[in-house]
């Protein structure tokens, strides 16, 4: 696909639009959202504007981590942008600083330091924890519940909990006219059956869960968002130009159409009257509607806004003429109104090769869409292709678990990108599993990781860590001479020197380390280790003076430990991870997380919602059936609407090739008689958006991969 080395003329009229007004920009998939956002910011500050006044809001930390890497590396320095990151952790710093006292008067205590925030694995173990204490065989409501049931209701309302307590929270603080008032659980968004007969439980863990945050002295990303905002909101006027306004001058936000209305208001607050808002997003991407957001926010925006400037994306850098095609085909049906009518008349387009055709892979025979998935990419591979250029991406995270099992026990390693949101992943975690890979196998990775790892702690000049980023080929050889000439004698400044000494001190005592490791490879390769043997071995190989600095090494050994763990019960312990596995699928993980950039020698799994953002050559679209895609508890307009625009993000990850998968096995009791219940395939139609699209097997536009046994397609037509 083309690559972007110079802005085209659409982006480059965006980066150097001058007038003073607040910008929107709607950037369809491909068409280069983030390099026009860097670029933009890469234009005010050669057009002098202060870095430390320039506002970056991303929907996640890695989205910053990139465009930050970025403008460093096209500015040969290290840039230090006063804020920017996640809502969440910008409301963060002004709290901390800025709103100090402000928030301390409203909290009633001193906040000392940095605010204490609880993460989402912390929240989650609180809630489950909580649920043990209401959901047991000691409680006589549940005394005729086996263990199982018992669990399943623990995991049903631990999950609704999970989504529900940050959304509660907001869209009640909005609602009561931002007030700060604590009211129950009132909404519940979960659709499992039978869950709204729990509504006392879910106040009773919800009300603990508020208290405990009190007692602890806590706040969760939620409260962050909703103390700044009572506080700035109530500021008087110059006050708020003081505190807040004027330590701004521009404010860049990305993937505007996943932000929720108080976080809108927010921005709002940050800019006060000065119109210099600039953002960045596709309202036919927005599918967090479970998290408050909403795609007419362009529309809001415009309205109360009339006077801002708004462009439009259309060229799609990423993906062929048939993918490109069938994506607008889908979106064809999409109501538009206001601004976005307004410009629904530029299409998104491509100059890339036309491509192949799109493939529909249909099957109602048990295993046959694995089997058919497995068989495409086993040929794949035999022409050359890299796993990690192939992505699986299902609408649900249950809808590949199976299926990743299998690939694992077929020999094809893989890592699902939800599962890595689920592990708390702190640095020195990351610096103990490349110190042991290190060892283990003299991993070039994780050499590089570890040297950078140290440069970042010793807030290193730029150049050196761009001359460590730079390695590759053979890592360790190139180390050795960079290290052994001082870089070439071409950084002499004492600061330079002295974090040049502590590089070579680090790699004398790392090839000692290498030397020494004394444990066969066929061992680590054959053994599976337990719990404890798993924790016994890591205590045995970290005692190294390498891990001084990283302070408390247990907890780094607890969450590798928590680690194996959880790879066992994603597994559901149908896969048996040696202990060389486990470190080489967490060294995957640790890649993708810095990188950005899955280990070639693995296949990604993804949910729709966890990919956003990601392109991959070949790309399997999952369950495109009836009651999974779209899912069963999607019944009005407005919820089939966000359904299509999530199979229009899953589609559009594609670069190369595109795979639509249908898997109409599904078994369903049928009474034949009264005596006996059987069962049998029937009932399910694959997805009403195949339809939409014409899918069918005389198409000619599409590649039509059959496996049915059952009759023809026409029999799992949908009626919709």
């Amino acid at each position: 696909m083309k690559s972007m080395r110079e802005p085209d003329l659409a982006q480059k009229e965006i980066i150097e639009f001058s007038e003073k007004r607040n910008v929107g920009v709607i950037a369809g998939p491909g068409s280069g959202k983030t390099f026009t956002t860097i670029q933009r910011i890469c234009h005010l500050l050669k057009k002098g504007v202060d870095p430390k006044k320039i506002m970056i809001v991303t929907y996640t930390n890695r989205a910053i981590l990139e465009i930050q890497q970025r403008i460093n590396k096209q500015f040969k320095e290290k840039k230090d942008f006063g804020y920017s990151g996640t809502l969440h952790s910008i409301c963060k710093d002004f709290l901390e600083r800025e709103l100090k006292k402000q928030l301390e008067e409203l909290l009633g205590f001193s906040v000392e330091g940095k605010l204490q925030i609880i993460d989402e694995s912390e929240i989650y173990r609180f809630c489950t924890e909580e649920l043990k204490k209401e959901i047991n065989p000691d409680n006589p409501s549940f005394r005729a519940c086996s263990s199982e049931e018992i669990r399943k209701k623990q995991d049903i309302l631990a999950s609704e909990l999970r989504e529900g307590i940050s959304r509660n929270k907001l869209e009640s603080y909005v609602a009561n006219k931002y007030s700060l008032e604590i009211k129950g659980y009132e909404k519940i968004y979960s659709e499992s059956k039978g869950i709204r007969e729990y509504q006392s439980t879910l106040d009773h863990v919800y009300q603990s869960y508020q208290d405990f945050l009190r007692d602890e002295k806590k706040f969760d990303h939620s409260d962050l968002i909703i103390y700044f905002h009572y506080l700035v909101h109530r500021l008087d006027p110059k006050e708020k130009e003081r505190l807040v306004c004027s330590k701004i001058d521009q404010i860049l936000v990305d993937e505007f159409q996943d932000m929720n209305f108080l976080q809108l208001q927010i921005i709002r607050e940050f800019s006060g009257n000065n119109k210099n808002i600039f953002f960045v997003g596709d309202p036919n991407q927005a599918i967090y509607s479970f998290q408050g957001a909403f795609p007419a926010i362009f529309n809001y925006f415009h309205q109360s806004d009339p006077e801002a400037k708004f462009f439009k994306l259309t060229q799609n850098y990423r993906s062929t003429k048939q993918i490109v095609k069938l994506a607008l085909k889908l979106m064809d049906s999409q109501p538009q109104e206001g601004i976005l009518k307004e410009l629904s008349s530029q299409k998104m387009f491509t100059d890339n090769e036309e491509g192949e055709k799109v493939s529909w892979i249909v099957t109602d025979r048990s295993g046959g869409a694995t089997d058919e998935i497995y068989l495409t990419i086993k040929e794949l591979r035999s022409k050359g292709v890299n796993l990690n250029q192939i992505a699986v991406i299902s609408r649900a995270a249950s809808d590949t678990r199976r299926l990743r099992n299998i690939f694992w026990q077929r020999g094809i390693k893989n890592i699902d990108f939800l599962f890595s949101k689920n592990v708390d992943w702190p640095s020195e975690y990351f610096f103990l599993t490349c110190f042991l890979y290190w060892k283990m196998k003299r991993d070039p990775f994780s050499l590089r990781y570890m040297l950078q790892y140290l440069l970042n702690r010793e807030e290193a000049n730029y150049y050196l860590l761009e001359d460590i980023e730079s390695l590759e080929g053979d890592i360790p050889q190139q180390v050795e001479e960079l290290l052994s000439t001082n870089f070439g004698n071409r950084y002499t400044s004492a600061q330079d020197e002295l974090i040049i000494q502590k590089l070579q001190d680090l790699w004398v005592e790392l090839k000692k380390e290498a030397d020494s490791f004394e444990v066969p490879l066929r061992e680590l390769e054959r053994t599976t280790p337990t719990k404890k043997q798993f924790e016994e071995f890591l205590e045995e190989h970290t005692t190294s003076k390498v891990l001084e600095f990283l302070g408390d090494r247990s907890k780094a050994i607890k969450a590798i430990v928590e680690f194996q763990g959880k790879l066992n019960w994603s597994s559901e312990n149908s896969v048996y991870y040696s202990t060389s596995e486990i470190f080489e699928t967490l060294l995957a993980y640790i890649k993708y997380l810095v990188t950005h950039i899955t280990d070639r020698d693995f296949l990604n799994f993804s949910t729709i919602h966890s990919c956003k953002g990601c392109e991959f050559d070949y790309v399997f679209v999952l369950n495109l059936r009836e009651e999974r895609f779209p899912i069963r508890h999607a019944k009005t307009d407005e919820e089939i609407a966000e359904e299509r625009r999530a199979l229009y993000v899953g589609m559009t990850r594609a670069k190369k090739e595109l795979y639509l998968v249908s898997d109409l096995y599904v078994y369903k009791p049928v009474w034949e008689s009264t005596s006996a219940q059987k069962f049998k395939t029937g009932g399910t139609k694959y997805s009403r958006f195949l339809k939409e699209l014409g899918f069918n097997e005389g198409n000619p536009e599409i590649n039509y991969l059959s496996n049915l046994y059952k009759g023809s397609i026409a029999t799992y037509r949908p009626r919709s």
